[in-house]
């Protein structure tokens, strides 16, 4: 899979996960109604980073992981001895 490919997938799911964030805000927001105070401001904004934080985990465990790999074959490839 190509870098550009790669990065536009991780960006997508990204944008996937701060939209389940705002989701979730706007679930609790509709299931707490009228309750306008600071407290319920800094709640809205831990649950956003909570459910958007937890759903941006796996496209960038994907990114280390393939990142981890490559590293780990060139430096394997590197390593053998060339058949000349």
């Amino acid at each position: 899979m190509g870098t550009a490919k790669k990065l536009s997938l991780i960006a997508g799911s990204y944008l996937v996960a701060a939209a389940a964030g705002a989701a979730a805000v706007l679930l609790n927001r509709l299931f707490t109604a009228g309750d306008d105070s600071g407290m319920a401001a800094f709640s809205d904004l831990v649950l956003f980073i909570l459910v958007a934080g937890l759903l941006s985990l796996p496209p960038t465990w994907t990114l280390r992981s393939e990142e981890h790999t490559s590293e780990l074959q060139s430096h394997h490839e590197s390593r053998m001895p060339s058949s000349a």
